[in-house]
């Protein structure tokens, strides 16, 4: 099946418009054609697959709506990590400090680059890369301080929000892949090309 999400919204709603619209001619042809015959029940089969295609828009808006409160809140849950462990790293004994800090804004930058402009699943596959990359830096300082003195207060709190961190990216981008099933939106496009014929049938007969 014909991934989707692999093309852009432009090129998916100009081929749906076209497809739609050639079925409109394409009914409306055979409606001429078919004059004077069954006009009522294609008027019937019209408005029954008009409301089954509403019935199926309203789902689809309900399940893409779901998703998007999904991320968004995965979003924020992963700012607020980040932004706490930022700031229990500032309790940190030297150098580890200055090295944890600056490693966490690559962090953010990364998700700033991948959010402010236009991304393929290649850019993101190596923003994931590089961003695990860093966790590793991160977690290597926090075994590094732990080993020193595991009796830290601050070393403890930070290992905690790190923690958190890590897992919030993997919810995040658990989130981010939880789109509307493939076979949602192509159902909906050929319910809508059903639709276009039964109306250009009608409107030639």
């Amino acid at each position: 099946m014909i991934d989707l999400y692999n093309y852009s919204l432009l090129t998916i709603f100009l081929v749906g418009v076209a497809a739609i619209l050639l079925a409109i001619e394409i009914g409306h042809w055979l409606g001429v054609r078919a004059t004077g015959k069954g006009g009522d029940n294609i008027s019937t089969l019209e408005g029954a697959v008009i409301g089954l295609l509403a019935l199926m828009v309203g789902f689809t808006f309900a399940m893409a709506l779901s998703r998007f409160e999904a991320r968004r809140d995965a979003i924020l849950a992963e700012a607020n990590a980040i932004g706490t462990t930022a700031l229990r790293a500032r309790l940190l004994p030297e150098p580890h400090r200055k090295e944890v800090l600056g490693l966490l804004r690559d962090y953010v930058r990364i998700r700033l680059d991948v959010t402010q402009r236009s991304t393929t699943r290649t850019d993101l596959a190596a923003a994931i890369e590089n961003s695990n990359a860093i966790q590793e830096k991160l977690w290597q300082h926090a075994m590094a301080m732990a080993a020193a003195d595991n009796g830290m207060v601050p070393t403890g709190l930070f290992i905690q929000t790190l923690n958190e961190t890590i897992d919030d990216q993997a919810k995040r981008l658990n989130a981010l892949r939880n789109r509307v099933p493939n076979i949602v939106p192509s159902a909906l496009f050929a319910v809508a090309i059903i639709v276009g014929g039964f109306a250009g049938y009608g409107t030639g007969a």
